[in-house]
């Protein structure tokens, strides 16, 4: 039964740099957990990091209570844990997620765990259950390199197989992908596996589905939903095989994430907002996280268009994702010659005009704040482009539904919406912004409620207008509720940082939840406005 379990942290143990283990007592959590389940952990007392943070549960001892999670430092999130004191209270919800399941399994059942890097955190708790049924099971273990490998001794003496490590660069093992590793062994002259049970990044799971496809093993990778026409949306020009995009600025140009991120998987990528020349952006600090959020001034730091046709776009057509290229200028001239450059550009799905970024002294919001100064860029752009254009409104701008029509008149075909909106936050020990620009840009799922407001009215003001729906979304009830309000697509954002794989989760969601509906997503568009709810106005008091 879910829960919220006030925990104490009994033992940290370091396997090797940046690789731990914490051990908390939680009495009925280790009762209740099942192999393969995680929990939402917050530690007590702290306001920083604001977010908890999802853990794989690795080990849980029902007779003593313990429960243990195996960690990789990666941010201020598992460095919080890795500095706290042993005796320090936490917050562990759960147990949540499905689980892995031995059911149908003997004796006779040969069965195979396949991990990459970090993806070894939940299995020291199957392992343990595989002993207890009497299965035997073989554990294949690989990384880029040794130090990725950092919690190999977990698995000491819980194996009751052939353990098998491998790495990128054959530092330790065997060298290559450990799904190389495990292929050559589920040959059918190999141990013949029952059943194979996996975990990490994206990309492995991807080859490791064909893998056990060929072989005519029976997997605990999930059904691929995600190629389902329920899902494909259309927006104006721009069809995409499901509504589920990365927002510019925090996923990088897509590549950053491959780890955790089949891009042939998802809607489509906004890439970084892109300028004629490599821009550096602000001087640092450039973010800081707040309630619910964060706050960024990074400025629009890229790498320049013609970096990005080079080395960039290449590799994102290999990978088979749906680009949308963000552009950005201090002038109309900038704007309209960064758009020439990606013209007739070989894998480009669509160009994003960034008129909105708030983290820049020209440009940017200066050409979003102003109806008549957004239809002077935007005409001027469509008269030279014949590419499909997406408009990036500001939810800063003094009239925004008037600067959405200036946007679809003067030639945009899809409008996205909305933007950061300018925030700030001092330090109270030196009185100085926290950001060095001084204000940034607030994002994550404080500005939900407001984001979600204004993609409602738009729709209602711009009947027919195609949306992207952007703000706070991390959840597939968040993408529900925009998709009510009228947004036939959205963005995710802020989300990314806290958990790198989510757009791809969320598609597989979306995917269930219309199938067990019976549903599309193009049905799901607009259910709120058809219920005759809501108005200009917001709620006083």
């Amino acid at each position: 039964m879910r829960a919220d379990h006030r925990a104490v942290l009994l033992l940290r143990r370091v396997f090797s740099p940046g690789f731990f283990s914490v051990t908390f007592r939680a009495p009925a959590l280790a009762r209740e957990v099942s192999p393969g389940q995680f929990v939402m952990l917050e530690v007590a007392g702290r306001l920083r990091p604001y977010l908890r943070r999802a853990y794989s549960v690795a080990d849980a001892e029902p007779d003593t209570g313990e429960v243990e999670f195996l960690v990789r430092t990666i941010g201020p999130g598992t460095a919080a844990l890795e500095d706290l004191a042993e005796g320090s209270a936490a917050s562990l919800l759960g147990p949540l997620g499905n689980g892995f399941s031995v059911a149908g399994l003997g004796s006779r059942s040969r069965v195979a765990v396949v991990a990459g890097g970090i993806g070894a955190a939940p299995f020291p708790l199957l392992f343990r259950a595989f002993a207890a049924a009497g299965i035997p099971a073989d554990l294949y273990l690989g990384g880029r390199n040794a130090a990725e490998l950092g919690f190999r001794s977990r698995f000491d003496g819980i194996v009751r197989g052939e353990t098998v490590l491998s790495t990128d660069d054959g530092s330790l093992g065997e060298k290559g992908f450990v799904t190389d590793a495990f292929a050559r062994r589920a040959a059918p002259d190999g141990p013949g596996y029952a059943r194979v049970f996996a975990c990490g990044p994206m990309p492995m799971f991807a080859a490791l589905a064909k893998v056990v496809e060929r072989f005519g093993v029976t997997n605990r990778l999930g059904r691929d939903l995600t190629g389902q026409r329920p899902l494909r949306v259309q927006l104006g020009p721009l069809e995409l095989k499901n509504p589920i995009v990365t927002a510019s600025g925090t996923f990088g140009y897509g590549l950053e994430f491959t780890e955790f991120v089949d891009l042939s998987k998802i809607g489509a990528l906004c890439t970084k907002g892109l300028s004629l020349r490599p821009h550096a952006g602000n001087a640092p600090p450039r973010i800081c996280e707040t309630p619910a959020g964060m706050l960024n001034a990074i400025g629009l730091q890229n790498v320049g268009v013609e970096v990005f046709l080079a080395e960039k776009l290449p590799r994102l057509r290999e990978l088979g994702a749906t680009v949308i290229a963000n552009v950005w200028g201090d002038t109309e001239e900038e704007y309209v010659a960064v758009v020439g450059a990606l013209e007739d550009a070989e894998g480009l799905a669509a160009i994003e005009l960034n008129i909105s970024c708030p983290n820049v002294d020209k440009g940017g919001m200066l050409f979003g704040n102003s109806p008549a100064a957004t239809a002077s860029l935007v005409s001027r752009v469509r008269a030279e482009s014949r590419s499909t254009l997406v408009v990036k409104l500001s939810p800063n701008a003094p009239d925004l539904i008037e600067s959405a029509r200036a946007a679809r008149d003067s030639g945009a075909d899809v409008l996205s919406l909305v933007n950061t909106f300018v925030g700030m936050a001092i330090d109270p020990a030196t009185a100085r912004p926290r950001l060095s620009f001084g204000t940034g840009g607030l994002s994550g799922p404080a500005i939900k409620p407001l984001a979600l407001r204004m993609v409602f009215q738009v729709a209602r003001a711009l009947p027919g207008a195609p949306l992207m729906g952007i703000g706070g979304i991390s959840d597939l009830s968040d993408v529900l509720e925009f998709l009510a309000a009228g947004a036939s697509a959205v963005q995710i954002g802020t989300a990314n940082f806290r958990d790198p794989g989510v757009s791809e989760r969320l598609v597989g969601e979306l995917a269930a939840y219309c199938s067990e509906r019976g549903t599309t997503v193009s049905e799901l568009v607009g259910r709120a406005q058809r219920t005759g709810i809501g108005g200009e106005a917001g709620a006083e008091g």
